[in-house]
């Protein structure tokens, strides 16, 4: 994934769904009951203290953001972690992160440069990087 495209799916609106279904803290509860273990509504309600009207309706929205997909077992629909959508995400995030660090580096590098300009003697002490 090049910078460019990562960048423009961060803007996106298919990123605007991911990042409003992490902001719940239901549905990260929710998430992180599924990556335990993929279930029914029913039971992630059980043993998250919920109805199951609540959770369904969460993963509704979990599901529309790719996050979670739903498979039949028999009558119940069972719930999963779209850890690819994660990983995605993550990538995406990762990207933020990135610049974060190379303004920083800069910020070092000119809090550096100008120490040395003020204390030439500081040019023998070895770089913390």
């Amino acid at each position: 994934m090049t910078a460019r495209p990562a960048a423009e799916a961060l803007l996106g609106a298919d990123a605007d769904r991911a990042f409003g279904a992490l902001a719940d803290p239901t549905r990260r509860q929710i998430l992180v009951r599924l990556a335990e273990r993929p279930d029914d509504a029913g039971a992630v309600a059980r043993d998250l203290d919920l109805t199951r009207q609540a959770v369904a309706k969460q993963l509704r929205l979990l599901e529309e953001a790719g996050i979670v997909s739903a498979t039949r077992q028999s009558r119940r629909r069972v719930h999963a972690v779209e850890a690819s959508r994660l990983r995605e995400i993550s990538d995406l995030l990762g990207l933020v992160a990135q610049g974060w660090d190379r303004r920083l580096a800069g910020i070092r590098d000119e809090a550096e440069r100008r120490e040395q300009e003020r204390d030439p003697t500081t040019s023998d002490r070895p770089s913390r990087r």
